[in-house]
């Protein structure tokens, strides 16, 4: 029993000072394991496989998920790309409608970020810094689209794998005192709505 709550105690602290140090340098500890997230390598696109590998290691200890064991690709686009991406793909063909997914705001024709399982391409805004854990969240969820699509997991539809990114979304949300509800407007009833197969 002490050792659980050490652990927690250890947890709540990584998690509380997150955002201190994210503010304060480019390097996060991730929650629950000693290793660390560098946000530079994340935005410049370099040497991004150990911080990428950091978040894929607590999804792995959380979640049902094995590690992927190859990095996704980190691309950076402009809301219009964005777009382009999520009805239909860039005129580079990047991607077909049913090989993404998006983490969207409150409003559903907003996307925030894209994976696209062909090219195991996480597409983040411009302006992402990963500086608050409701950044971060969306890199996550994302992850976790790349760790399914890596170990070949199958779906009844697109909706479904949402499920188990939202999930992980919430509860590294959580870690920090936040939630999909407070940082972006989806409250339990709209994920559900979100990640329901509907023919």
């Amino acid at each position: 029993m002490i050792y659980r709550t050490c652990a927690w105690l250890i947890l709540a602290v990584t998690a509380s000072t997150l955002c201190a140090q994210a503010n304060d340098r480019d390097r996060v500890a991730t929650p629950g394991t000693m290793l660390t997230v560098n946000l530079a390598d994340i935005r410049s696109q370099t040497n991004a496989a150990g911080s990428l590998a950091a978040i894929e290691t607590w999804l792995a200890a959380n979640f049902d998920l094995p590690a992927s064991g190859e990095t996704a690709n980190i691309a950076f686009a402009s809301p219009i790309a964005m777009t382009m991406l999520r009805f239909g793909g860039l005129p580079t063909a990047m991607g077909r409608p049913s090989s993404i997914s998006q983490t969207q705001t409150i409003r559903p024709d907003d996307t925030i970020a894209i994976y696209v399982d062909a090219t195991k391409t996480i597409y983040l805004p411009d302006d992402w810094t990963g500086r608050t854990p409701a950044e971060l969240s969306v890199l996550v969820h994302e992850l976790v689209h790349h760790m399914q699509n890596a170990a070949g997991i199958k779906y009844t539809c697109a909706q479904e794998r949402e499920r188990l990114a939202y999930i992980a979304q919430d509860r590294w949300l959580g870690l920090f005192g936040q939630s999909l509800a407070d940082d972006f407007g989806l409250d339990p009833f709209t994920v559900l709505a979100r990640t329901l197969c509907i023919y």
